[in-house]
């Protein structure tokens, strides 16, 4: 049976830490696969300052080009919008009903986690929840909960908020995501008027 880990997020755009991030994770893990798994709308963002699906998971399967056992997953482009991790869930067992899928998601994520719609459908799926370090976010002790598996990746301070501001103001970004991004962003002209 096929183990995988899911990251999920708009990834927008995809940058050195989401990559540092997913390398060590899967190392860390010793799962089968990592999929990034792109949100075409996560219901507490605004919809305006996202690239379309389409340059979003461009960007994202030019980024792992060359890396073995980690792919990108546009499920959530089917679903209706704004997705819940659930709806993807339901999606994921529906289509992949002989593999097994933990979820990774930074510790500033971790104690919002139980409040998800749906969260205890969700932990009863999820092999195991891995959690990364976030810079500025100090871990929750959720020591009552065996799923938790804390990783010991590195704090990359580079965000994608921060990559569409260097773009609009004109800025120098091409040394915080990959050479094939940085071409792309330029060749399509994304990000401009965020």
């Amino acid at each position: 049976m096929k183990e995988v880990l899911l990251y999920f997020g708009s990834f927008n755009p995809v940058h050195h830490a989401h990559l540092i991030v997913a390398v060590e994770s899967l190392k860390q893990t010793e799962l089968d696969e990592l999929w990034f798994v792109l949100s075409p709308q996560s219901p507490d963002k605004k919809k305006s300052s996202l690239a379309s699906n389409i340059d979003r998971k461009t960007m994202i399967d030019l980024s792992i080009s060359s890396l073995n056992k980690i792919r990108s997953c546009a499920i959530e482009f089917e679903l209706p919008q704004p997705s819940y991790t659930i709806q993807t869930v339901d999606a994921l067992k529906l289509k992949y009903p002989n593999y097994r899928f933990s979820i990774l998601m930074g510790s500033d994520n971790l104690k919002g986690f139980y409040s998800w719609k749906s969260s205890e459908e969700l932990h009863a799926f999820f092999t195991h929840i891995y959690v990364y370090p976030r810079p500025g976010s100090v871990i929750p002790p959720e020591k009552k909960d065996k799923k938790v598996v804390i990783l010991d990746t590195p704090q990359v301070q580079i965000s994608s908020t921060q990559i569409r501001n260097y773009i609009k103001n004109n800025k120098e970004y091409s040394h915080l995501l990959p050479k094939s991004v940085a071409e792309y962003i330029k060749a399509q002209a994304l990000y401009q008027n965020n």
